[in-house]
């Protein structure tokens, strides 16, 4: 399978060598446990800190009693605990970047936080990012057109065959379907699995168009060959691929059609099999950090969410994000991550719907 390309690929090896260079991009609240506060450096603005929380690099936060905060500022992650009044321009003063899955980490902060930002201007999605103005930063301008930030989303998932990636015919326009998916589109857009999967019980779930009472899920080899064929009413249905006798690392497909309309089919979806050792393994390039075992549960988990994208366990990712948004419904910075997992991937829908809770 060809290797995706997303906007967080970077030799970060020659990167980390070097000091972490300041830019316009403001502090960013990763996560926060116990009372944390901000004060810009003027003292003229405070407010109570809460996880996705953007602030001026300039200001400090304080902390009380055995409160704690990870702060993503300047391309480094750093972590705040116990009581005390942390100056920002301090805490990120020279130092080097880590070689550790921390940046990594922090560039799909980053990246979700400019994603969030630039929807927020430009189509109203919704108010999940702080207010740049409370702030006392002036941060708009850092996210009015994200595409010219080279962060790569808008060329990420407009014409994925392109990129190289492989997953081209999965990412079509929900837009030209008339309705963001809501049971009114003229195309099925198959969401997960695809990327990587362990053996075993997996859900499969696409899209509702207008006008189907049933659908037809087909899995398929690499020579187009039917291998198991179910009809539902609905629009998801749980497959044991352990039953299917699947080859590991051997490329399959699944598509779904409504039977009776030759034209309402989905474009097909790739996926391979893989161990769940390897998933166990993939998960721990993110444990092995001092910001992992000391984070929040929320941020572990979303620590463990990019490390399995990063792997191409993609299916297992997404559970992972829908797991910690029903766990931690109030942090914006999961809801962050979540949608801009979505969009990577060309499912704007679903990745409005985490935005904007509709």
């Amino acid at each position: 399978m060809k290797k995706h390309l997303i906007l967080l690929a970077c030799t970060l090896f020659f990167t980390s060598l070097l000091p972490a260079q300041p830019d316009d991009f403001p502090a960013v609240v990763v996560s926060s446990q116990g009372k944390v506060q901000y004060n810009s450096a003027d003292k003229a603005v405070s407010f109570k800190i809460t996880p996705g929380a953007v602030i001026k690099k300039t200001g400090a936060l304080k902390i009380k009693g055995n409160g704690s905060a990870v702060v993503y500022c300047n391309g480094r992650l750093q972590q705040l605990k116990g009581k005390g009044t942390y100056a920002l321009p301090e805490v990120f003063k020279g130092g080097l970047a880590s070689l550790n899955f921390d940046p990594e980490f922090g560039k799909y902060v980053r990246a979700s936080v400019e994603f969030a930002g630039g929807k927020q201007a430009g189509d109203g999605w919704g108010t999940v990012v702080t207010d740049p103005k409370k702030g006392g930063d002036g941060w708009g301008t850092v996210v009015t057109d994200p595409k010219k930030g080279g962060d790569g989303w808008g060329t990420v998932v407009t014409d994925p065959k392109k990129g190289g990636d492989g997953w081209g015919t999965v990412v079509t326009d929900p837009k030209k379907g008339g309705d963001g998916w809501g049971g009114e589109g003229v195309n099925i857009v198959p969401i997960l699995p695809f990327g990587k999967l362990a053996p075993g019980v997996v859900q499969f779930v696409w899209s509702r168009p207008a006008g189907a009472n049933s659908y037809q899920l087909e899995i398929l080899d690499d020579d187009g060959k039917s291998l198991h064929s179910t009809t539902v009413a609905d629009t998801f249905a749980s497959v044991d691929l352990q039953k299917l006798n699947l080859t590991p690392n051997q490329i399959y497909s699944w598509k779904v059609s409504v039977p009776g309309n030759a034209k309402l089919e989905s474009p097909l979806r790739e996926f391979t099999i893989s161990s769940p050792e390897a998933q166990v393994e993939a998960t721990k390039r993110a444990t092995t950090t001092s910001t992992y075992r000391d984070g929040s549960p929320a941020l572990r988990g979303m620590m463990e969410a990019i490390a399995l994208e990063k792997a191409e366990w993609y299916n297992a990712a997404g559970q992972q994000y829908e797991t910690l948004l029903k766990q931690y419904p109030e942090d914006n910075m999961v809801r962050m991550m979540c949608s801009a997992f979505w969009m990577r991937y060309g499912l704007e829908p679903k990745a409005k719907a985490v935005i904007t809770g509709k």
